[in-house]
Parts: C-alpha cells; structure tokens; sequence
C-alpha cells in the first residue's frame, strides 16, 4: 500500500471482505463452460438437442464464452495483484511464484488423474483406444508449454487436458504484462509516464488483437485473445484514475465496432464483462453487488470446476449412454447427474488441493509493501478508498482498491 494510505484504510481493508462482483461473475463464467461441455462433449448431444428448448439449447453453446469472462476477470484482478509488486527481478520473480503455487498444484493434480484415466481407458477391450501421451508431452503440459508446442508443430505438442489452453493462455498474458509494464518503466522513467507508456502499449495490443483473429480463433497463441485482458487491465486503471476513463471507454467502443466485421458476439461479452466491473467500482458496489450465496459459492470453487468438469462429465455422460442409450429422459437424467456430479468433485477438489495451496502460496507473500504502486497499480496519492476483499483462487488478495472520484 502506497505510504498516502491512511491508518484506518488498512484497517478497512484487513476485513476480509471479497470483490463479491468478480466472484460471482466466475461462478455464472464456470458454470457457463459447464453447461456448454454437458451438452457438446457426449454421445447424447443429438438426443438432448431434441429434447432441450432452442433457447436452452442456444445458452448451452455460448456458454463457451465463458471464458473471455475469465479473459477480463484476469486482468482486472492481476492489476490489481501487482499493484504493490515492484518491478524488479524479486519483486516479479516472488509474484510468479506465489502465482504459480496457487495454479499448478490442483492443475497437476487434474493432469495425473487424466493421464491415470486415459491408462485405464486404453484397458478396457470395448472403449475406443487412443495414443497415450509420452513424457515428453506430460512435461510441457506440466508447465504450460503444450501450445506453444503445437503453434510450432513441435514434438510434445500433445495436449493431454482440453481445458489447459486456456491456462497456457493465461501464463503468456502474465508474462506479456509483466513485460509491458517493464516496457513502460524503461521508456517513461518517472511514476507518470511509466503508467501512461504501459497503458498505451496494452492498449495498442489490444487494438490489435481482433485483426489477428481472422477465419477462425488461435488457441496456441495469446494476441487474438489480448483484448479481453487488456479490457480488465484498462478497466482496473480507469477505474483508479479518472484520466484512464477515457481511453478505456474508447478502447472498448473502437474494438467493439472492428468486431462487428467478424464475430461480434465474444467481443460483446467481454466488453459487457468490463463494463459492469468498471460500473460496480466507480459506484464502490465491487463488495455489494451479485452478492448471492451460490453465485459466491460458485465463484469459490470456479478454478477446480474448470479444471475438473471435463474429465467427470464425460465419464459420467459416457456410462449413462451405455445404460439408457437415445432415451429421452434418460438424457435428461444425465446431463443433470453430471452436472451436479461436476460440481460435487469441484467441491471435493477445492477443499483437498486448491485450498490447501492458496493457503500454502500466502506463506511466500512480502510481509511490507515494496514498489511503487503507481508504476503498476496507478494508486493516487490522496485518493478516495474503498475497501475489497481476497481474490478467489489463482489470484493475489484482492484487498483495497483506490477510487479518485
């Protein structure tokens, strides 16, 4: 926290209370991607698109969206982690660390029971029997690599999980940040323009980044999928400085309307995701708004329901096509059994692995402050302040957060 902060604010801010606003938007965000998975990724896809309503059905496959919400979220909550991180080899390296003890031990965990799976799978004389991956490849899945790998038709560029690009995605866009925001302190030299020089080149990017999505999406490669996280960076500055209001409300229309000649669709989303966060922060509503309990409940447990509904759902939509076949109901049945299933080893998932290594990574969390905030968070000495809570998994203590009304 930035030395202008005063006594009672951090005070305030020891409270524990949560971005109720990006928690929630997590949980709708998983619980999306579930819904899309439960019905496209089984044997009974033909039959529950018969029985389902279109309008149902229609939600089930955007629910794949779901993810350029993630996309926001991120870069709204990595600003805001980074905002007392110092830029330095320490500061940067300490932050990938506990970063990385958050994400990869639950990650690991899924990726050995997908391998253990596949093994079992490759057993059984009546399932269909498909490559095992090598060492080779569980190695570069193991660290984020597998994307890379495939962009450059590599060997070991087997992707064992099909939920992980979107984790490789997420690694290359805190590397990318991070060097943007080195970009800006080299070429600005003061508090300032360090800001305004970083902000400008993820805002260029950003503008970028739909061109570079032409005939159909990259999922090896971060740039056709930067706008969503530079959407939620922009967002967390705009929200902190009333001179980023502008620029970020600009970037959102002009990517917006470029959009509008290929897919508009997930860039409305994501846009739409941005403004709501900016709206709740500008109203001091992040702690207030969406504030349900199984919209919170949901958002706890997002990172393991992403990474585990997958590998269950499949399983379980698998058997009960072989117990109950094209029967109506029977599909019915199951879509709602896996679902409930999905979220159920979520549960189980978030309480053996990922709490235990959020709580692991806190251990390694700088006890001062260190840095300047404005090179990253862009806090405003004398600022207003409204206090927030501790980020969900994967992400840094979402604490406090300025507002210079």
């Amino acid at each position: 926290m930035s030395e202008t902060t005063a006594p009672a604010v951090i005070a305030e801010s020891e409270s524990g209370r949560r971005f109720t606003v990006v928690d929630a938007l997590r949980g709708i965000a998983a619980l999306a991607v579930l819904f899309h998975h439960l019905l496209f990724n089984s044997e009974l896809q033909i039959t529950l698109w018969d029985v389902f309503p279109r309008c149902f059905s229609e939600f089930c496959h955007n629910g794949a969206f779901g993810v350029e919400i993630f996309f926001v979220l991120s870069g709204f909550v990595i600003t805001h982690s980074l905002r007392n991180v110092p830029l330095t080899a320490r500061g940067v390296g300490n932050f990938m660390l506990r970063r990385q003890l958050r994400l990869d031990p639950p990650y690991w965990t899924l990726l050995i029971l997908t391998v253990a799976a596949m093994y079992l799978e490759s057993r059984v004389p009546w399932m269909e029997r498909k490559p095992l991956p090598t060492w080779l490849d569980f190695g570069t899945n193991m660290f984020y690599l597998q994307n890379i790998f495939v962009m450059l038709h590599w060997p070991g560029s087997f992707s064992i999980m099909g939920v992980a690009w979107t984790l490789c995605l997420e690694v290359q866009f805190y590397i990318v940040f991070i060097l943007l925001l080195l970009a800006g302190k080299y070429l600005g030299r003061s508090a300032g323009r360090e800001l305004a020089y970083s902000a400008a080149l993820v805002t260029l990017l950003g503008i970028v980044s739909p061109f570079a999505q032409r005939s159909a999406p990259n999922y090896n490669f971060f740039v056709e999928w930067w706008f969503y996280f530079a959407a939620g960076v922009l967002c967390y500055w705009a929200v902190n400085r009333a001179g980023f209001r502008p620029v970020f409300i600009a970037f959102l229309i002009l990517v917006t309307l470029l959009a509008l000649f290929h897919d508009p669709t997930p860039i409305l989303i994501g846009a739409a995701t941005a403004l709501l966060l900016y709206t709740a922060g500008r109203m001091g509503a992040l702690t207030r708004w969406l504030d349900y309990a199984p919209l919170q409940y949901l958002g706890k447990i997002s990172y393991s329901l992403y990474l585990s509904h997958l590998l269950v759902a499949i399983y379980v939509l698998r058997l009960g096509y072989r117990l109950t076949g094209n029967n109506h109901a029977g599909a019915v049945f199951w879509f709602l059994f896996a679902g409930l299933v999905s979220i159920g080893a979520a549960h189980v998932m978030y309480l053996l692995v990922e709490r235990p290594s959020v709580r692991f990574a806190a251990r390694f969390k700088p006890s001062g402050g260190g840095g300047r905030a404005s090179s990253i968070g862009g806090e405003p000495a004398g600022g207003n302040w409204v206090a927030s809570g501790p980020g969900r998994s994967g992400t840094d203590d979402l604490r406090v957060i300025p507002i210079d009304r």
